[in-house]
């Protein structure tokens, strides 16, 4: 993977204003908990602007996120790249990586992986 495949999820969410709390039916639990705690999650078609998760394996029944939008919808909006360059590595890791490619036997042989590891930018 490259940095180009990491997408900003996070910033999209802010700009469509997606809501962070959800009930289930008859439920007084307001929060979700971030969505690190969801478990399951379903869409269905015939609610667009809802999400449908559990936080449990063991529940039964799905809890309800409402999606609280702008006039705009998901296909209007272009993700953007969460990194714009490659992050840098410390002096010590370049030089431990450049151990891997080089020497008799070398552990990386291929010469576009040897390639990438040597131009890694570094502190």
């Amino acid at each position: 993977m490259n940095f180009k495949d990491f997408l900003d999820f996070k910033g999209l969410s802010k700009e469509l204003r997606i809501s962070g709390s959800g009930r289930a039916s008859g439920s007084k639990e307001d929060d979700f908990g971030g969505w690190s705690n969801i478990m399951e999650l379903k869409v269905a078609k015939q609610d667009p602007d809802k999400v449908f998760y559990k936080t449990n394996h063991s529940d039964t029944e799905y809890k309800i996120m409402s999606l609280k939008r702008l006039q705009k919808s998901v296909k209007d909006e272009t993700l953007k790249s969460l990194k714009t360059g490659h992050t840098n590595i410390s002096r010590e890791k370049y030089t431990d990586i450049q151990a891997l490619c080089s020497g008799t036997t070398p552990v990386v042989r291929i010469h576009e992986h040897k390639a990438y590891y040597t131009s890694q930018p570094q502190d």
